[in-house]
């Protein structure tokens, strides 16, 4: 399961990315709990449109590598979203 996560996961790098950058920019015009829950929805948005640009199946193999690979794409960008806001100061 994690090596869908995490180790194959070869784009886990941009949610990362996007997801403490995007933190960040949010944090100057939005509270912090408002900017994490903002990138949180724009995580998990971002994984359902790609299902219908990429398919499931198609890119992944399965079904199951596909959740797998959202998850961590997900994962990554809130968790990296929430080390840059921590802790919550506004």
């Amino acid at each position: 399961m994690i090596k869908y996560m995490i180790l194959s996961n070869v784009y886990l790098w941009f949610h990362i990315l996007a997801g403490g950058f995007g933190a960040r920019v949010l944090s100057l015009f939005l509270k912090a709990k408002t900017a994490f829950y903002t990138v949180l929805g724009i995580a998990v948005s971002w994984e359902i449109i790609e299902i219908f640009i990429d398919g499931t199946s198609r890119t992944y193999g399965t079904v199951f590598r596909w959740a797998m690979d959202s998850t961590g794409d997900i994962l990554g960008a809130v968790v990296m979203a929430a080390i840059v806001l921590w802790p919550w100061r506004q």
